[in-house]
This record gives C-alpha cells, structure tokens and sequence, in this order.
C-alpha cells in the first residue's frame, strides 16, 4: 500500500489556521496567520526591524498576527513525529530550536514584557503549548517542566491549558 505524501507547507498552514481559531475562541480576539510566518524579520532577516514601529515589528514576529492588546509571539509547529522521550529528558533538540527561536525574537525585538509561546501539534500524540515559566500558574492541572541552557518552560496539553488558565493568561498577555 502506497503511503500518501503530504504536503508540509499545507500542513503548517493549516495548523497555524486551527491555532487562530483555538486562541480565538479562549482568548477572544481576532488571531489571523501572518505573511510569510515570521520570516520577514526573524533571525537573517531581523535587520528590517529597525524601520518598524512597535506594533508593526510585532506583527511580523512569529506565525500569528494577533490582537492589538496582546503582548505575545506564537510560533505553530506541526510534526510528524518527534521523540517524546527526548522532551521528557530536556534533551529535544527541535523543542530547544523553537525555543532558541522564539527567545531570539523577544530579545532583538526590544518589545519589553511580551510572551513567547509556541503551540506545536505531533501526529497521534495531541497539541500542546510551550510557555515560559510563570509563578502564576498554580499547579492544578499536568505539566512538564522544560529547561533550557537559560530559561525555565513549562508544557501543557492545549486545551486543557486554555480551559484552565485562559482567565490568567489572558492578564498576563494584555498590554
């Protein structure tokens, strides 16, 4: 049986479709894929940025444009397959460059206080979201901890982070 090939540009785009209407529904707010995801001023390109605004450097971070009262960059993943194991160890080298990524654009981009999350989706594994380390989670629902060389991260099923954070979060986020 032949296997069916699938198109990856296809497959992000769409995941980054799903990750505006999730966001959208917890969060409220208009969350829309951005022009060319990111790539427009992120790392080879970040020398654009200092003929941008703010607002507009914002927009051109990450994946998702998002709305104007939100301090936030989202980066969407969606993978075949990565090994699980090697993120339970704090060893995954594809979470540790999405991570690198997102790190890099918080600090080139001078935008003090906005949050970096990334959402990424693993074939017949679920989606998950990825954010930094913050005191104001309580403890009340599963996580995984995630280390970096730098900075601490936490791991949470998708939506079982939105149904239990979503008002907290959304504080955090809020300009």
């Amino acid at each position: 049986m032949a296997t069916k090939r699938v198109n990856g540009k296809q497959k992000g785009n769409s995941f980054e479709r799903e990750c505006c209407k999730t966001l959208g529904e917890y969060l409220g707010g208009n969350y829309e894929r951005s022009n060319g995801s990111g790539g427009f001023v992120g790392a080879s390109n970040f020398h654009r940025a200092s003929h941008l605004s703010a607002n507009q450097l914002k927009s051109y971070l990450g994946d998702l444009f998002v709305p104007d009262d939100v301090e936030m960059i989202v980066e969407c993943k969606s993978y075949k397959d990565i090994d699980f194991n090697n993120i339970i160890k704090g060893s995954s080298s594809k979470l540790n460059e999405w991570i690198e990524q997102n790190e890099y654009d918080v600090k080139t981009s001078g935008i003090e206080g906005i949050i970096h999350i990334i959402i990424f989706k693993i074939n017949r594994k679920g989606s998950f979201v990825c954010v930094p380390a913050l005191d104001v989670f309580n403890k009340r629902v599963s996580y995984m901890n995630y280390y970096t060389e730098k900075n601490q991260y936490q791991i949470y099923g998708l939506k079982e982070f939105f149904e239990n954070y979503k008002d907290i979060f959304k504080k955090v986020i809020s300009k």
